[in-house]
């Protein structure tokens, strides 16, 4: 069998490429893949902050039937980002607001769920103690029912004084 080797095309090493399904391997290890895709993802960023210079140096305005001030950006491509204008802020202001308002998402999740899973425990510890107060009523009717009337009458105080009498005058 023979063996093809590969050229990684961040590090420009040779390797030998794993099967990896349909798409062939292009680079030698996850870190070089990692490095790869950040070093574009840089590029890319400072490609936009680019476009958005060249765009503010270029843009006319014109004035139309109207009389209002319409800019040539309006009928560009360019994904905005942010505010219109890129001359109080830049691109990397932009992500670290991003960047702030996922953490902040991440973190109201986090609470949302601590929040949840402490109701679902007083839910529990109020069914608990529900069992309870129905256990002990329970038992209090099943004290206060014992034996039906003449429970109720062995109960009567009168009664437990002189019933011991009674039967031992009736056993003599």
């Amino acid at each position: 069998m023979e063996i093809i080797k590969k050229v990684c095309t961040n590090c420009k090493t040779e390797f030998e490429p794993k099967k990896t399904g349909s798409f062939e391997q292009v680079y030698c290890s996850q870190k070089c893949r990692h490095t790869a895709n950040n070093k574009r993802r840089a590029e890319k960023i400072m490609n936009l902050e680019n476009r958005y210079k060249d765009e503010d140096q270029n843009t006319n305005t014109t004035t139309t039937s109207n009389g209002i001030l319409q800019s040539e950006r309006a009928h560009t491509n360019i994904p905005v980002f942010g505010p219109a204008s890129h001359s109080d802020t830049n691109i990397y202001s932009i992500l670290e607001k991003q960047y702030d308002a996922k953490i902040y998402a991440i973190e109201y999740k986090l609470k949302c769920e601590e929040l949840e899973r402490r109701y679902k425990q007083l839910e529990q510890e109020n069914i608990r103690l529900q069992l309870k107060v129905e256990e002990y009523q329970v038992e209090e009717d099943e004290e206060e029912n014992t034996g039906g009337i003449l429970g109720e009458i062995l109960q009567n105080d009168m009664v437990k004084q002189t019933l011991p009498l009674i039967l031992a005058k009736i056993l003599k």
